[in-house]
């Protein structure tokens, strides 16, 4: 399933048969008639049923991208609540755009004591993925490709749940750290031992100050990679493929110091009008100034201002 392509309703219905949901799966070709005037939506067409989930797939049409979600998600509880569904897989499909949202939408009772019950409804952030051929898809292709058919309603919500995201996100950033900074860690059942790791410091410094340095260096790709996602009004990323990729590390000898030193300490920790003149040309000048204290340096950053290149290590 190539979730880059733009959305085709027979693509996605052999997909929800065939790879995510279970066997019961039924597919139609149902318009859902509205009892309301909705805020964005313009039409909605019954896809799929899974009756051993208690779910309905929905294809909802809506006019543009940039529709708010909140304003979606509640036209979307409306036609649940119309129809008495409590669960559903959602399609929002912008008229607009080639970009899609796939969400799962679900209205739950709770009881409060002392209280009537009342009606819980999914928070439409947490349980969503973009899709399409601007988006960028390993997380959909890790939660709802490699991990094979859903087992229960509880497994599809984990596939959705950006919690679940964050804590494998989290997980991959402790493998990272232990791999630069050394030592053991167990994940699970998995052991891993990265010895010295590979970051090589100075010998007088201790395991503390290695540890510390670690943490730096990783916060701030982190922070880095992040700003590479977003883009300037012109449509430019706000940290060049040529600067931050794997790419770069292959064309530039000593990376951290010829790349990542004057990134983080003249760039990302210098306004622009105050940089060094090669650093105010491309692609350096598309990179903003962030005054937030992420990137001043520390005494054992080892780096001294002016002398970039020039390493003790």
């Amino acid at each position: 399933m190539d979730f880059r392509a733009t959305y085709k309703r027979n693509d996605y219905i052999n997909f929800f048969r065939n790879y995510l949901l279970p066997e019961d799966f039924l597919d139609y070709a149902e318009d859902v008639s509205l009892g309301f005037k909705p805020q964005h939506i313009s039409k909605v067409i019954k896809i799929g049923e899974v009756p051993s989930l208690e779910l309905n797939i929905y294809e909802v049409a809506h006019p543009a991208e940039n529709d708010p979600r909140v304003s979606l998600s509640r036209d979307a509880f409306r036609i649940l609540a119309q129809y008495g569904v409590k669960r559903a897989l959602i399609v929002f499909n912008s008229e607009t755009s080639s970009n899609f949202r796939l969400s799962l939408v679900t209205i739950d009772l709770k009881w409060e004591e002392g209280k009537r019950v009342q009606k819980e409804y999914s928070n439409p952030r947490r349980y969503s993925f973009f899709l399409g051929p601007e988006t960028k898809t390993h997380t959909p292709e890790e939660y709802l490709i490699k991990q094979a058919r859903v087992k229960d309603f509880d497994d599809l919500k984990n596939r959705f749940s950006i919690e679940v995201v964050n804590k494998d996100f989290y997980t991959q950033i402790a493998v990272l750290f232990t791999q630069l900074a050394g030592g053991k860690r167990t994940i699970g059942r998995k052991s891993i031992d990265a010895g010295r790791g590979l970051l090589n410091l100075p010998s007088t410094i201790d395991d503390t100050l290695h540890k510390e340095f670690t943490v730096r260096l990783i916060g701030r790709l982190v922070f880095c990679w992040f700003l590479k996602k977003k883009h300037s009004e012109n449509n430019l990323s706000l940290l060049p493929e040529e600067l931050l990729s794997s790419k770069a590390i292959a064309e530039n000898k000593g990376y951290y110091h010829s790349i990542l030193e004057p990134l983080f300490f003249e760039i990302l920790n210098e306004k622009i009008d105050k940089r060094q003149k090669k650093y105010q040309k491309t692609p350096w000048s598309q990179i903003p100034f962030l005054n937030g204290g992420l990137f001043n340096p520390h005494h054992h950053d080892f780096y001294e201002l002016g002398s970039l290149g020039i390493s003790k290590y």
